[in-house]
């Protein structure tokens, strides 16, 4: 039996590899980060990588999957908060802008999170074979938002919706990407009259 406050040197492996890789990949890009560049930071070796993850694809999808989803879930929680709140009447477009981006920027604070939201920023500029990943875990919190967006503007056809809600994603990466641009950033989105009209 385990003693209490030990710890399980496989957890500890396992989360030190997402972290070096999450890192590197930040910093240089994916395809530029070897496995064996990531073990030899993580001080680990390349069975442990295919222990846990099978291959280098694999372990690329968990780095994505261990922030991508809890952000996701967080964003729509925010959004369902704010449709039971307005009843049958639309979100106002700057609170579903601010249930999107808030969560990001809420992350981008935590230094445990600062290399991911990078990264999102980099594979978004250049998705490359990420594309299908991405646009799987991303496709139906995209749907949601789009179809909150489109009831609050309902006077614009569905595909300048999804151009403006286009444009909010390739903002919120471009600020992901940039530490400058990240100074001035309001705590509160909804204040700030943030929105897509």
């Amino acid at each position: 039996m385990e003693a209490t406050g030990t710890t399980n040197p496989r957890t500890d492996t396992r989360d030190l590899l997402l972290d070096t890789a999450e890192r590197l990949f930040a910093e240089h890009g994916i395809d530029a980060t070897s496995l064996r560049t990531i073990t030899s930071e993580a001080a680990a070796n390349l069975a442990a990588v295919h222990y846990h993850f099978g291959s280098k694809d694999g372990l690329i999808q968990e780095v994505f999957a261990r922030r991508f989803d809890p952000l996701n879930e967080d964003r729509l929680q925010r959004l369902i908060a704010r449709e039971q709140e307005h009843g049958e009447r639309p979100v106002p477009v700057n609170e579903i802008v601010e249930a999107f981006i808030a969560p990001a920027l809420k992350r981008l604070r935590q230094p445990e999170s600062r290399h991911f939201m990078k990264l999102m920023g980099r594979v978004f500029g250049d998705p490359g074979k990420m594309h299908d990943f991405i646009q799987y875990r991303f496709h139906d919190i995209a749907r949601r938002f789009i179809e909150a967006l489109a009831k609050a503007l309902p006077e614009l056809e569905h595909n300048e919706v999804l151009r403006r809600f286009k444009f909010m994603l390739g903002v919120m990466f471009i600020v992901l990407m940039d530490p400058m641009s990240q100074e001035n950033l309001p705590d509160n989105l909804a204040s700030s009259h943030c929105d897509l009209v």
